[in-house]
């Protein structure tokens, strides 16, 4: 019976596997008793920050070794799809037999490292629990959320500045019921993202609880706890001052996007103006428009429509109907 095809590429793939694998493992070896040295020497100096650098760079030869095994499982399975073909074994043999062994030490040697590397990751995972000192660590937190709530109050005063000077902007638009500025005003509002900046306070706040709940945990001491909750006290009673900023901005997020024209009564005000139905549409212009323009437009209607009345005294009527 003749050799398969698929025998002689399964063949060809094992062999460049093989090579990958060879050369894989002969790179993962000096970086792995490197790193592995380091770590061990960290642990015994109980050098937290670096036993935890060098948990990371062995973290990365832990995924080569992870990929060069997952290799080594694919060129057994080609060697074993290789072996069902008994013409290509009896003609191979030979080089059959030195492929398995040279995969069969590289698996071994990968399976080692790897068992290694977990007992090691184990010990430092222990150590550096040890080595840490969990007060410096609960003061360097507070100091960070120190920095975050001296930092947010400078966002949330400046913020509120931007949002209030639109907020006036966006009520003069519709007082004058100009309609272009009060869009304008509005989507400038809007690209303050107001909303997410007050989520961002919020979780701010709940980072500064969550600090309190985390000094009740027993592995403080009772003088780093004071320190702990004291820092809380003053981050606490700093953030009022924020308070009154947030609660203005939660009014103004509400507030600004609401803001509309209102709607003018066309047919009340043409009764009110003695302006018969075919002059509405020419009225309705007049007011639908800025209201600085409403007495010249209303001058101008009354004369296009024969009106024995000045622009200042209709609007005048208008005004005492509550029309505008």
């Amino acid at each position: 019976m003749a050799v398969q095809a698929s025998t002689v590429a399964a063949y060809k793939i094992a062999v460049t596997q093989t090579d990958k694998i060879v050369k894989a493992n002969k790179a993962i070896e000096p970086k792995f008793r490197e790193i592995a040295g380091k770590l061990v020497s960290a642990m015994k100096d109980k050098d937290q920050p670096k036993i935890e650098l060098y948990m990371k760079s062995l973290e990365v030869e832990r995924n080569a070794i992870t990929a060069a095994m997952k290799a080594v499982d694919m060129a057994l399975g080609n060697l074993r799809q290789v072996e069902t073909d008994d013409d290509f074994v009896a003609t191979r043999l030979a080089d059959i037999e030195k492929l398995m062994n040279i995969v069969d030490a590289a698996k071994k040697s990968l399976t080692a490292k790897f068992r290694a590397l977990e007992k090691l990751d184990a010990e430092a995972e222990k150590a550096a629990d040890a080595a840490r000192d969990v007060g410096e660590e609960a003061a360097q937190t507070l100091a960070r959320i120190d920095r975050q709530v001296d930092e947010e109050k400078k966002k949330l005063s400046a913020l509120y500045r931007k949002a209030e000077d639109l907020n006036t902007k966006a009520s003069e638009a519709v007082d004058e019921r100009d309609a272009k500025a009060l869009k304008d005003a509005q989507s400038a509002f809007d690209a303050l993202d107001v909303g997410t900046e007050l989520l961002m306070h919020d979780e701010l706040i709940d980072l500064i609880k969550s600090f309190a709940e985390q000094s009740k945990a027993p592995v403080y001491g009772p003088d780093v706890r004071a320190e702990m909750l004291a820092g809380v006290k003053d981050l606490l009673a700093r953030e009022v001052g924020v308070s009154a900023y947030v609660e203005q901005l939660g009014k103004l997020k509400d507030r600004v996007p609401a803001l509309a024209i209102a709607p003018i009564d066309i047919a009340k005000a043409a009764k009110v103006l003695s302006i018969e139905r075919k002059g509405e549409a020419q009225l309705a212009k007049v007011v639908n428009g800025a209201a600085a323009k409403w007495e010249q437009g209303l001058d101008v209607l009354a004369k296009q429509l024969g009106l024995k009345t000045k622009g200042k005294d209709m609007l005048q009527a208008l005004k005492k109907a509550s029309i505008v």
